[in-house]
């Protein structure tokens, strides 16, 4: 799993907190995934996954003169991180730090115009000694600032994909359906490795409903390769996509006046819903994505009526379906 919602304890515990007053049971598992049981009158189990972990790094050496060097955890972008604020956490005590940035006065003739490789880029948590406080494979998480923008939208460095994790609280909330339902708060996600998958034993799952974010439409980014924040949830098609209930979610959300759009996916979607889809003799798998804008970088950016709109969707083809 991806090891930084190790260092998450607030987070993972607060998500807990919220699943005991929702669900009949909540556990975590050895992977670091949080699951919460709701049961229903039926033997039937509604999936629902969204996972937590985001993107980071990890110390691959610490120098004499106290600099960090370090690896990526997930897909990090190296053009956004000089200047960024870092959490570099060391057994029994978090550093603060800065991932150093070379004064524009210093760079030499042609330099401006170059990325910095994230091998060339290192972390400052101001102490010569650094050596004596963190060690090789500590793991490293930015800052965040969490925002509200004008015209219902906010950002922070996370969305993908607490916006997930928050649609599915909501879900939990307000959902109305006979099934059980299993709540899957997942881990390794943004690595590839497919940590919801230990999850999925414990269930006879009839159908999931993944939760993820997509990107989202700027100036800077195709029409055909985005979608725009506000225009509602991205309910995505492809081979890995149950077509019967593909169909029965844009019937619903046509019938309700949810607005929505269509992703496509011929292949993989690179989600969980590619893990989950394959379990056992397979799964039925929806994958439902918020549009973000400027992924994987401190400042993604949602609008919250994606977020809505896609609560009532997922609650009103739960109680169709």
């Amino acid at each position: 799993m991806c090891q930084l919602n190790s260092y998450s304890g607030a987070l993972s515990e607060y998500i807990r907190s919220e699943l005991v007053s929702l669900c009949d049971k909540v556990y975590t598992d050895r992977r670091g995934n949080i699951i919460g049981v709701k049961n229903g009158s039926t033997a039937k189990t509604l999936l629902l996954d969204a996972h937590m972990d985001r993107i980071g790094l990890m110390v691959r050496e610490v120098s004499d003169n106290g600099m960090i060097s370090f690896i990526s955890v997930g897909g990090v972008d190296a053009r956004i991180l000089p200047a960024c604020e870092v959490t570099v956490h060391a057994e029994g005590r978090d550093y603060y730090g800065v991932v150093a940035a070379m004064p524009p006065h210093l760079l030499e003739k042609g330099e401006d115009k170059n990325v910095t490789p994230l091998h060339k880029l290192y972390i400052d948590i101001g102490y010569k000694d650094a050596k004596k406080r963190v060690e090789v494979g500590d793991f490293i998480s930015f800052n965040p600032k969490a925002a509200a923008l004008l015209n219902n939208r906010v950002s922070s460095g996370g969305l993908d994909n607490m916006c997930g994790v928050y649609t599915l609280m909501r879900v939990m909330r307000e959902i109305k359906t006979s099934r059980s339902i299993a709540v899957l708060i997942s881990t390794g996600e943004e690595i590839g490795d497919g940590g919801c998958a230990s999850a999925l034993d414990d269930f006879d799952i009839d159908l999931a409903v993944v939760v993820d974010a997509t990107h989202g439409l700027s100036p800077t980014v195709k029409p055909e390769h985005a979608f725009p924040l506000g225009g509602g949830v991205c309910v995505c098609a492809g081979g890995v996509i149950d077509k019967e209930a593909y169909a029965k979610v844009r019937s619903v959300a046509r019938e309700n006046n949810i607005p929505y759009k269509i992703e496509v996916e011929a292949g993989t979607t690179g989600t969980n819903a590619d893990i989950i889809n394959l379990h056992g003799g397979g799964v039925k798998t929806l994958l439902l994505s918020i549009p973000l804008r400027y992924m994987h970088t401190q400042v993604e950016t949602a609008d919250m009526s994606d977020i809505e709109n896609c609560v009532k969707l997922i609650n009103l083809f739960a109680a169709e379906y």
